[in-house]
């Protein structure tokens, strides 16, 4: 599965003018390009953020997306519950569950589910950038 790596438009002050080079192997420059590809980046962005101590997170293999869109899923679901017993009458979840407490109780459990799981899925679906306030260097 190929993803295409877009390049964002930025500000003038953000523009990138200045070119800095570098002399490598012809096997540098294929590794260098395949561990930016991996993390989404382009060529550019990768070394800049390298070079600023920034590690990119990896991308998502097929297995992860899988599971991603399975959480993704499990989300929906447990958000289409937990909107028709909020909406129900009181009546109507006593007959559920039979007990209010225990209803209450129920939907904050579920609702910090849903809180973790978006911010599972959000967290995975950030694209890497550059950072704009470097790391500083371990010693």
């Amino acid at each position: 599965m190929k993803k295409k790596i877009s390049k964002k438009l930025l500000s003038p002050a953000d523009k990138r003018e200045t070119f800095i080079g570098a002399k490598v192997t012809a096997q540098q420059k294929e590794q260098i390009k395949e561990l930016a590809k991996d993390k989404g980046m382009t060529v550019s962005d990768y070394l800049l953020a390298r070079a600023l101590n920034y590690e990119p997170k990896s991308r998502l293999g097929e297995v992860e997306i899988s599971a991603l869109q399975n959480l993704n899923m499990l989300r929906v679901d447990i958000l289409r519950c937990t909107s028709a017993l909020e909406g129900a009458s009181l009546s109507k979840r006593m007959a559920i569950f039979n007990d209010v407490a225990f209803m209450n109780n129920w939907i904050d459990k579920v609702t910090t589910m849903v809180d973790r799981l978006n911010l599972i899925l959000d967290q995975a679906k950030a694209p890497n950038v550059v950072p704009s306030n470097p790391k500083p260097q371990e010693s």
